[in-house]
């Protein structure tokens, strides 16, 4: 009986894992898909479809699967109306969340998202009343085969926030988008080169709460993160371990 336990156990987080990569292949599928439509499907020339490329590669997807993908998709690209919107999310004790979406439906998208929120007691609102908690800021990835004491060292000096290893093959350094602009140029100029940038918001300042309002949050937070058409989700909570 143990044994099948075991084997039950292993074979259910697979089924997990994987339906867990299914849902961010498809959300990647659909960044590959804007981007082809609007810069071409030449990554050499495009340099958004170049960024979403290395995110997919970050994600373990491969060059084959990619390279098709785009092949594929290009035909719909050209006929497809995928819009970039944003959305706000307020809770009690001063919580909020930005949502950044890629949807050929937005009405199918909000009516999505206001269920979520109205299972969880959040509410739905204009970004302009959130943008207000977040800031913009910019990672840069970086090779760990690279110099990663230089840059430490000129990312510290230039005014990164922070440095830290990423938990792939690259070192990830995350700032105001000004400071990171030097800090890249600094290292281009010893040819220390960036794989790929993202830009991201963070809160101004973060807040907590106790073990049993974050393990429902973590769930909202679960719920929204399995919807297709969410792409990005950025929240002004410090999340605890739950397990």
């Amino acid at each position: 009986m143990a044994g099948h336990s075991k084997w039950a156990n292993t074979k259910h987080r697979k089924a997990a894992q994987d339906f867990k990569k299914s849902k961010i292949f498809t959300k990647i599928i659909k960044e590959l898909i804007v981007a082809s439509k609007s810069g071409g499907e030449n990554p050499d020339t495009n340099p958004n479809l170049r960024t979403i490329i290395e995110k997919a590669l970050n994600y373990n997807m491969s060059r084959n699967t990619i390279k098709k993908t785009i092949s594929k998709n290009i035909s719909i690209a050209k006929n497809s109306d995928f819009k970039k919107t944003q959305y706000g999310i307020f809770g009690k004790k001063g919580i909020a969340i930005m949502l950044d979406c890629l949807s050929n439906n937005k009405n199918r998208t909000v009516s999505d998202i206001r269920y979520i929120c109205s299972k969880f007691n959040f509410n739905l609102v204009p970004i302009a009343s959130v943008n207000h908690i977040f800031k913009k800021q910019r990672a840069i990835f970086y090779l760990k085969k690279l110099d990663i004491l230089k840059i430490k060292n000129i990312s510290i000096q230039y005014g990164a926030e922070y440095i830290f290893n990423h938990n792939t093959q690259y070192v990830k350094v995350i700032s105001d988008i000004n400071s990171l602009n030097i800090v890249k140029k600094k290292l281009s100029s010893i040819n220390i080169k960036p794989s790929y940038t993202e830009l991201f918001v963070s809160p101004y300042v973060f807040l907590s709460l106790n073990k049993e309002e974050n393990i429902i949050f973590s769930k909202f937070i679960k719920k929204l993160k399995n919807n297709a058409d969410i792409k990005n989700i950025y929240h002004n909570l410090k999340i605890i371990n739950t397990e």
